[in-house]
């Protein structure tokens, strides 16, 4: 892949290893993956966690991270406490969800949207084992609506366009978001 100059795109999670730790776990395969193909352009698909982002920072320009609006809103507790907020990686913690605000406005450029959108029927959603994934485009990607499905994704003070943001939009949606935390 890096001779024909192809992105690996990584869900980095360790399988088998407790949920809210699996992105953690992954990190030490990121650098071996890194130091081993340094001219390999990887991308950490939706990293959820203060290790991840602190792991692509410490890896070379060929390294970067996509975060998802869902992971910028939401914390475990969301998930625990409505199912439609339940995806893969999970939510992790407010220290977490602190951390992808900062690297999405960072500037350094490692860090970009991923979309992750992921709706499911109602009847995978509710009941034992529900299926993982938000429903986060169009409007809903930044601003939620009040009615349909949009009301059981989480919410806040602003509403996008379904063309993309730019990211002067973006940081003024972020930056009082962190400001909050």
């Amino acid at each position: 892949m890096q001779a024909h100059d192809l992105v690996l795109n990584l869900h980095g999670e360790t399988p088998e290893i407790e949920i809210l730790q699996a992105e953690a776990a992954f990190v030490p395969t990121l650098h071996r993956l890194h130091a081993a193909f340094p001219k390999l352009r990887i991308v950490l698909e939706h990293v959820s966690t203060a290790q991840g982002v602190e792991a692509v920072r410490k890896c070379g320009a060929t390294v970067a991270a996509t975060i998802t609006a869902h992971h910028l809103f939401m914390t475990t507790e969301n998930a625990e406490q409505d199912v439609y907020n339940f995806c893969k990686p999970i939510a992790k913690t407010l220290e977490d969800r602190i951390a992808l605000l900062r690297a999405a406005v960072d500037g350094s450029g490692k860090f970009f949207f991923g979309s992750d959108s992921a709706p499911h029927p109602v009847q995978l959603k509710e009941g034992t084992n529900a299926a993982a994934g938000c429903f986060t485009q169009g409007e809903r990607t930044l601003g939620l609506n009040e009615s349909g499905p949009a009301r059981r994704t989480p919410r806040v003070e602003c509403r996008s366009q379904t063309r993309s943001t730019p990211k002067s939009s973006l940081v003024a949606v972020l930056i009082p978001l962190l400001e909050t935390c």
